[in-house]
């Protein structure tokens, strides 16, 4: 017998599949499915196939685009302004704080999604 995660550790947890950004939002035990939003879906998984997909993404969870914390990556410097990831690299330099915000929006979703975009 296989140990599973209670259906409130599962739901709201992320994973990739096929390089799109997946979420659990529902758990049904008794038929061992899961509901998963992908690619504006909602789409039903076996509970075996989305503890493995959630074991290999265990570092995906999302950062708010408009949230205090991601404003914080934001640094301008004399060269101009760059964000900084989570792993604390400085990317750019941008000429003005709206496009290192874009950029830095870009690269947060295309990270989320398993896809890192070309940085500067």
């Amino acid at each position: 017998m296989t140990h599973q995660a209670p259906a409130s550790r599962l739901e709201g947890r992320l994973f990739a599949d096929d390089g799109f950004l997946c979420m659990v939002v529902g758990i049904d035990q008794e038929t061992n499915m899961a509901r998963v939003s992908c690619q504006r879906k909602l789409i039903e998984m076996p509970l075996a196939d989305v503890s493995a997909k959630l074991s290999a993404y265990t570092h995906l969870s999302l950062d708010g685009l408009n949230s205090e914390r991601t404003a914080r990556r934001l640094v301008e410097q004399d060269d101009g302004w760059f964000f900084r990831t989570r792993e604390k690299e400085l990317v750019g330099p941008y000429p003005c704080q709206e496009e290192a915000n874009e950029a830095m929006n870009h690269y947060i979703i295309a990270a989320q999604k398993g896809r890192m975009p070309d940085q500067r």
